[in-house]
């Protein structure tokens, strides 16, 4: 039993944490590692031969490896020794992802008194706590509960004995950090990270199953392989959702790959802003395709450590939530933007289960144009750098979901018109392995079943000189 004292030192460097504004501080490189994408019909050992470096993993099916390098290596001149081979797509530091929460140092208070588990009842400060209600929680599970989908949460772990998630933990999922079958939570500065994520998405979607990834050790760090890792593995067994509740400003091409390879699989991907209070963008949140979500408080303001940006597409709830925590702290409240992501992966396994065809673009402009904007300060004007679309409205996004909202074919980006920012969308996709609009529209434009700089010149052609417009190929 935790003693006042605890409490009150605790809540006192909460209030401190709470009103400053941490520096954020780009993913460093992890020294000696890159990750390596290959041609189809590359080989490693082939590139390596002659060097000191060597294969220390590789995601099955991707031709991504993992790349140690030797002792007294001059790191940049293996990278650029590498890319420069012809068997190589593209070469990369491994670089180190944090948790927003462990960045923020934001901690977890847990509930000494918290009563025995009774599912649906107990503890009231979880099935009845005010967020809950704000964002139509409880009507929308009059009408379905997430019954038949499965959210994958990468993050740091699992407590597989919590009584309210042992029977919705799927037993398939997978600890990428030490590479063995058990994504359990480890001990650290956030322990209950990845249970406390877990525990608000059994709250809103009680019917769901949940696959847990580890891609973070119990302090918080992992890495953009093992991110990638765990998406690709995630995609293979055919998941719903991906809650990603962390960021970093240091964009990747492998997890740009990976949420490509989602993208095309139609899962719906969830991610945090982050907790610097900073105008800045963060990855994966910040990817398109990928629905970035920022805190707010329970008065619909900005949470005091949220980022914002015009990436954002909606806002939900991040202030002293209740959820469940690993280990003998079975219960308490913490506040993070990881927090707010839950409400809408969570929102989007229950549209899922009336939708089940919905693609990645079609979900996100649906959660989008279901969002609430009247909020307890005024009306939003949507979009907006710091709510996006307006507040997740959960009861609004089951209650629409049989209505998939259009989308005009050739709006490649998802952004409601098609212009010029679809022809840069669609130049990313065919130069620079940008991810791939095959929801919105196919980017085959010209219908020649070859996506290249024809469909280019066509889709310019269409937007400036009133060309014919591009087709639906079958």
């Amino acid at each position: 039993m935790r003693t006042k004292k605890h409490l009150i030192i605790a809540l006192m460097v909460f209030a401190i944490l709470a009103v400053s504004q941490p520096v954020m501080v780009q993913g460093d490189p992890i020294p000696g590692q890159a990750v390596m994408k290959m041609t189809s019909n590359g080989k490693p050992e082939d590139v390596l031969q002659g060097s000191s470096a060597k294969v220390d993993d590789s995601i099955p099916g991707c031709q991504t490896y993992l790349i140690e390098m030797g002792i007294g290596d001059d790191w940049d001149a293996v990278l650029a020794e590498l890319e420069s081979d012809t068997q190589v797509i593209f070469v990369e530091p491994n670089y180190s992802v944090e948790l927003p929460e462990s960045f923020q140092m934001s901690i977890s208070f847990p509930d000494d008194y918290a009563p025995p588990l009774l599912d649906g009842v107990e503890p009231s400060n979880f099935f009845e706590q005010s967020s809950i209600y704000s964002v139509g929680v409880d009507q929308a599970q009059q009408i379905v509960t997430g019954t038949g989908i499965t959210v994958a949460i990468i993050d740091n772990g699992v407590d597989f004995s919590h009584p309210l998630l042992s029977p919705r933990l799927l037993p398939t999922g997978y600890d990428f950090v030490d590479n063995d079958s058990d994504p359990g939570y480890e001990t650290g500065a956030v322990t209950s990270h990845g249970t406390f994520v877990s525990g608000l998405i059994a709250l809103i979607a009680p019917d769901c199953k949940i696959l847990p990834l580890r891609a973070f050790d119990g302090d918080g760090y992992g890495t953009t392989y093992a991110i990638a890792d765990a998406i690709y593995n995630a995609v293979d067994q055919g998941v719903d959702v991906i809650n990603m509740s962390f960021g970093t400003v240091e964009s990747s091409r492998i997890m740009i790959q990976a949420t490509n390879q989602a993208i095309l699989n139609g899962v719906s991907l969830v991610a945090a802003s982050g907790n610097n209070s900073l105008e800045v963008p963060t990855y994966p949140a910040a990817l398109p395709g990928v629905i970035a979500v920022s805190g707010i408080d329970a008065n619909d303001y900005l949470a005091t450590f949220s980022n914002y940006g015009e990436y954002i597409d909606v806002c939900a709830p991040a202030v002293n939530l209740y959820s469940t925590l690993a280990g003998e702290d079975e219960w308490g409240t913490w506040s993070g933007t990881s927090f707010a992501a839950p409400f809408v992966a969570a929102a989007c396994a229950l549209v899922r289960q009336i939708s089940p065809d919905y693609s990645t673009f079609i979900m996100q402009e649906h959660i989008r144009q279901t969002a609430s904007t009247d909020f307890q300060w005024g009306t939003l004007v949507p979009p907006d750098p710091s709510y996006g679309y307006g507040r997740i409205n959960i009861f609004n996004a089951v209650n629409l979901s049989a209505e998939a909202f259009t989308i005009e074919f050739g709006d490649l980006n998802g952004n409601g018109a098609v212009n010029a920012g679809d022809v840069v969308y669609l130049v990313q996709y065919v130069y620079s392995g940008g991810p791939p609009p095959t929801a919105p529209g196919n980017p085959d434009m010209n219908c020649d079943g070859i996506v290249n700089e024809f469909d280019i010149e066509y889709f310019v052609n269409r937007i400036y000189n009133d060309g014919p417009r591009c087709g639906r190929c079958n």
